[in-house]
């Protein structure tokens, strides 16, 4: 019998997968709209900590039960994203060039939660509390080796494998319960609006340093000084868990229409990037807003991004995508 799935962490994953498509489409707008800069920013303060932090928690049975076919279902899903994303910016941009060891784009979340598992299957064994650490120490002294950014996505393994292994480490149950109650969504709601009233406020102070919360760059490339580039980041671990804890608080158990969409995100991740690069710089998708609203088009562009997600979670779409990621898995959810 197939275990009951938890609408919360569907719905988590949802509202993640938004922001992800939204950062993707307004990230070209953001020099010239200060409005979306702060939406940016205010994304990128919590959305991939969270996203990879539900990963590690939704993982624990597939690496504890040794499920390699689900884990190799992501190195599958690493080659799917380049050539996807290869053939779209052929069309759109005419690139004929496909860069299968640089991850400066969405792959490198397939790749990391691949090796992450990989890692952890080994790591399990040892003090969970003796790995964290060592993996905070690591993620703080790499910053300091320029060499380290984008080609095999490196710098991201190191910084982002600190919430995939809490969240493997935390009992899912223990994390619904403390997320669910009335003062943690208080504070939450709390947090979040103060985090956004200063993304607002002081976006133009702090977007030059964004590169910080996406971890895909030394020290020195993030634009500050070298000494203090380790304790800079261990307070981004703070600052982050706290936006994960936020964020996962405020979010529903409540399963509604939008839950099995937050189900299919794996289907969605891998096709929004394509799908925006062939409608926003092939199709003309900012000229056509422009010509509806000038003022307004970066904005437009959002409902743009929504459509996007609600296209590529379709049922048979994600049914597809399963199928090419993982066949076995498809024939005996048939056979069932």
């Amino acid at each position: 019998m197939s275990k009951e799935r938890i609408a919360k962490w569907d719905n988590l994953k949802f509202l993640l997968i938004v922001f992800v498509a939204i950062g993707h489409m307004i990230s070209v707008y953001t020099e010239q709209n200060e409005a979306i800069s702060s939406i940016y920013l205010f994304i990128y303060t919590f959305h991939m900590p969270a996203f990879v932090f539900v990963s590690g928690l939704l993982m624990k049975s597939t690496i504890r039960n040794k499920r390699y076919d689900k884990v190799y279902s992501y190195l599958i899903m690493c080659v799917i994203i380049k050539v996807l994303l290869f053939a779209s910016k052929w069309i759109a941009l005419d690139r004929d060039t496909i860069e299968f060891f640089d991850f400066n784009d969405v792959s490198w979340y397939a790749l990391v939660i691949f090796v992450y598992a990989l890692i952890t299957f080994f790591l399990q064994r040892f003090s969970r509390v003796s790995v964290f650490v060592l993996a905070i120490a690591l993620a703080l002294l790499v910053g300091y080796d320029t060499s380290i950014g984008t080609y095999l996505s490196l710098s991201r393994l190191f910084v982002f494998f600190p919430f995939f292994f809490a969240g493997f480490c935390l009992d899912n149950e223990s994390v619904l319960k403390i997320t669910s109650k009335i003062p943690s969504k208080i504070i939450s709601a709390l947090i979040l609006v103060a985090v956004l009233a200063c993304s607002i406020v002081f976006v133009n102070d702090i977007f030059p340093y964004i590169n910080i919360l996406k971890g895909k760059s030394s020290y020195e490339d993030c634009g500050y000084l070298m000494p203090w580039g380790a304790l800079i980041r261990l307070g981004y671990y703070v600052f982050s868990f706290i936006m994960v804890f936020a964020v996962t608080s405020l979010v529903s158990n409540v399963k509604t229409f939008l839950t099995s969409y937050g189900a299919r995100t794996l289907a969605i991740y891998v096709l929004h990037f394509p799908i925006i690069y062939i409608v926003r710089d092939k199709l003309g998708l900012t000229e056509f807003l422009m010509k509806i609203s000038p003022e307004n088009y970066a904005y437009l562009s959002i409902i743009a991004a929504l459509i996007i997600v609600f296209v590529s979670g379709i049922k048979p779409v994600n049914t597809f995508f399963n199928f090419l990621i993982n066949p076995k898995q498809i024939k005996k959810d048939d056979a069932k």
